[in-house]
């Protein structure tokens, strides 16, 4: 369980600073308000939707090899997306973060359903409640420290270069 726990800490450390650092770029720097920001990420749940329901069916089948994939996709998407918002800045273009967003959607729909199954199946079911909520808690935990700990980089370089984006 512990092992478990400290895998999906990883993952939600990742995705609260990234969703967080990408949304003070849509907002700050690429000027976009609340709603328009808010609708880039709507293709990314779309695709973690898909993906979480084929994901799921497709992990009992080849186990560890789901969850692999799913971090090579959401590598894939991230690596590319950084690339582009680092040579082009302020003139990346909505429709290359959009479908980089939903490649890591996809991807993120494949990894995290069968963490949190990994993570809760040694739990016995007695004890159901405590370890979701002991999963939930180090989900949390991970969130905050994420957005503390890269908001503060993101910032640092942000303030340096004059500009949020970074």
């Amino acid at each position: 369980f512990g092992a478990g726990l400290l895998v999906n800490a990883a993952f939600f450390v990742y995705f609260g600073s990234f969703m967080f650092t990408l949304t003070l770029f849509l907002q700050r720097g690429l000027a976009l308000g609340p709603l328009q920001a808010g609708a880039v990420f709507a293709p990314m749940g779309v695709a973690f939707t898909l993906s979480a329901l084929i994901g799921q069916r497709l992990a009992s089948r080849h186990g560890l090899g789901v969850i692999l994939s799913g971090c090579l996709v959401t590598g894939i998407g991230l690596t590319v997306l950084t690339l582009r918002l680092a040579t082009a800045g302020h003139s990346a273009g909505l429709a290359w973060i959009v479908s980089t967003l939903w490649l890591v959607g996809f991807g993120n729909g494949f990894v995290l359903p069968s963490l949190i199954g990994i993570a809760l199946r040694p739990i016995p079911t007695s004890y159901s409640g405590a370890g979701s909520g002991a999963l939930s808690s180090a989900q949390q935990f991970a969130s905050a420290a994420g957005v503390a700990g890269i908001g503060a980089v993101f910032f640092s370089i942000a303030s340096a270069s004059g500009t949020l984006t970074g």
